[in-house]
């Protein structure tokens, strides 16, 4: 296509993000021009027309031909710079920007510096530091941010444990050096506070962490400098996605040096605006008459219900960078936890409360949906917050109602590609627990379905030998019990979690979580259910567990991912536990 034929018979399809346009609108907004009219720009560069407006964070290419502008290409424009994130059926999505776009040497793919990863450095979206620690020259070429993934024979299974000094997730959800694991939680500052406090954990191990988020450079630094990591900033969701691809290709780089690198993706939101800007203009193209120069695009490319395989191909361009590089390659490995933040499902009425059947709009909830609740009334179920809630079904009038489906469809997708995940639960938030980890909804896959002998465990083998069946244990539970009439199993329930209570900012070790663990499991803490609130019982708990790490340093000491305590071990604490002022006498 020469051109002159592209500039004047060419119909296009302007589709731009304003960076402050309302999610409300999906934050996009995409409208058919024809060429003479335009007030963009039309590059031509052999087969490709590419059309964007200069003042838009993101924009659509359309690809003709047999050319093939892949994701991390990059686009010299007129007065700009393009660097395409995805492509899909006939268009390359395009993050457009005025700043030049640093290459792989002699190709148009976008490539960061190779920059060293030094605790507390912040870097923007090309990989140039903005702010922190000072970064290390190196003279290696630049890193291709959309580089191949690892090759299955490239690969093995993560065996080792990445301890995250969270209690309840190394207990109930242990994750492992080379894992995936995807971070559900409310929109509030729990979730973030949580990952921020598993890189923290890292300080002074062997795991070089990378933290990726759409937030102001001074508030990153101030992240980087406490979690020890390097810092990924942005301040638009189309420099976001870019972020994500700097992050990674650092820590590829990383891996192949056969370092451990641990990155937090916070969080999956612009993914979603890209993935909904694509299908509106897609759908938009394929639907609006006259639109002869395009050929006809599949009605299932853009169906809501027909795009699952392609929506988890484009989360799993991500999230299957995670793994461990087995030895004879280089070694090395990559851990990846991606956050997903869900809408409100709550209102404020009192638990007891049941919504009518009229309260569920037809606008707003699916058919099928609407017939399981005409089903359950009809049962005598009484409709209230605690029941929809276990149905995973919003409230009516909570701001999930409109956009928990379209949240929990990208969710799922991500669940079913990730090694394990976390529901943060907003219930658990109300209710003070901390972390609010759902037992019942979360869990880590490394080593399920393996034979005994060959399995992969992220779970530190001491944490395995004192609590095996915990998680399935708390997920039978009743609710925290309190009251005069509490059972022997109501007790230890309760000393358990108050073992998992934990304060944000306040990493343990691994040796204070295993200790925990044994008086817990011993009867140590069975007394605990007097102080009746969490806190306090968490608070007295780890009093006696700080006076038995320093009664039994050497035990202490001992303490690591795969050891397991000793008959001996055991003996000495509870010889500890006998003389410690702290023990109730009546479970001494």
């Amino acid at each position: 296509m020469g051109k002159k034929h592209a500039m004047t018979c060419v119909s296009v399809l302007l589709a731009a993000m304003h960076a402050g346009a309302s999610h409300s609108a999906l934050g996009w907004r995409a409208t058919r021009v024809s060429t003479p009219s335009l007030r963009a720009s039309i590059i031509c560069c052999g087969e490709k027309v590419c059309l964007y407006n200069q003042q838009a964070d993101f924009g659509a290419a359309r690809v003709s031909g047999s050319l093939s502008v892949a994701a991390g290409s990059t686009l010299a424009l007129d007065g700009a710079n393009g660097l395409v994130l995805y492509q899909r059926n006939e268009f390359s999505y395009v993050f457009v920007t005025p700043d030049p776009i640093p290459s792989a040497p002699g190709a148009s793919i976008f490539a960061v510096p190779p920059t060293d990863l030094v605790a507390g450095l912040v870097l923007n979206w090309k990989g140039e530091r903005v702010g922190g620690a000072a970064a290390h020259a190196t003279s290696a070429p630049n890193r291709a941010a959309y580089g191949s993934l690892l090759q299955q024979k490239e690969r093995v299974s993560p065996r080792a444990s990445l301890l995250t000094g969270i209690t309840a997730i190394d207990v109930l959800a242990p994750l492992g050096r080379g894992q995936s694991m995807l971070v559900i939680g409310p929109e509030d500052p729990s979730t973030s506070d949580l990952c921020i406090d598993l890189l923290v954990a890292q300080k002074g191990t062997d795991v070089a962490t990378v933290y990726v988020a759409m937030r102001p450079e001074d508030e990153m630094v101030r992240i980087a400098e406490r979690a020890g990591c390097v810092a990924v900033s942005s301040s638009t969701e189309g420099s976001f996605i870019a972020s994500v691809g700097a992050a990674m290709a650092l820590a590829e780089k990383a891996r192949d040096d056969g370092r451990h690198c641990c990155v937090v993706v916070d969080d999956l939101q612009p993914l979603r605006s890209l993935w909904k800007f694509m299908q509106h203009t897609e759908r938009k193209m394929y639907t609006e008459k006259g639109i002869d120069d395009f050929p006809a695009i599949a009605e299932s490319a853009v169906r809501d219900d027909a795009s699952g395989s392609e929506l988890r191909t484009f989360y799993a361009a991500i999230l299957e960078r995670a793994g461990v590089r087995a030895a004879a390659a280089g070694g090395g490995s990559i851990t990846l936890l991606v956050v997903a933040r869900k809408p409100s499902m709550y209102v404020d009425a009192p638990d007891s409360a049941a919504f009518p059947l009229e309260a569920f709009d037809s606008a707003v909830y699916p058919k099928a949906t609407l017939e399981r609740l005409r089903l359950l009334s009809q049962g005598g179920v009484k409709l209230t917050a605690a029941v929809l809630a276990k149905l995973a079904i919003s409230s009516p009038g909570s701001h999930a109602s409109g956009g928990m489906l379209d949240a929990r469809k990208h969710i799922d997708e991500c669940i079913s590609l990730a090694d394990g995940h976390l529901v943060l639960d907003e219930r658990l938030v109300r209710a003070s627990a901390k972390p609010p980890i759902d037992v019942r909804e979360s869990l880590s896959r490394i080593g399920l379905g393996k034979a005994v002998n060959l399995r992969s465990t992220p779970m530190a083998a001491a944490i395995r030998q004192l609590a095996p069946r915990l998680r399935l244990e708390l997920a039978v539970a009743s609710d925290v019990p309190t009251g005069a009439t509490m059972t022997d199993a109501d007790r230890r329930t309760f000393a358990w979690r108050a073992v998992l209570q934990q304060q944000s900012g306040e990493p343990r070790s691994l040796a204070q979580t295993v200790f925990a663990l044994f008086c817990a499991r011993n009867g140590f803490f069975d007394a605990l259910h007097s102080v009746r609130s969490l806190d306090e019982a968490s608070a007295q708990a780890y009093a006696i567990v700080g006076a038995l790490v320093q009664a039994q340093p050497d035990v202490a000491a001992r303490i690591r991912g795969d050891y397991e305590l000793s008959a001996e071990d055991e003996r000495g604490l509870r010889a500890s536990l006998a003389t410690l002022a702290t023990v109730p006498a009546a479970q001494r």
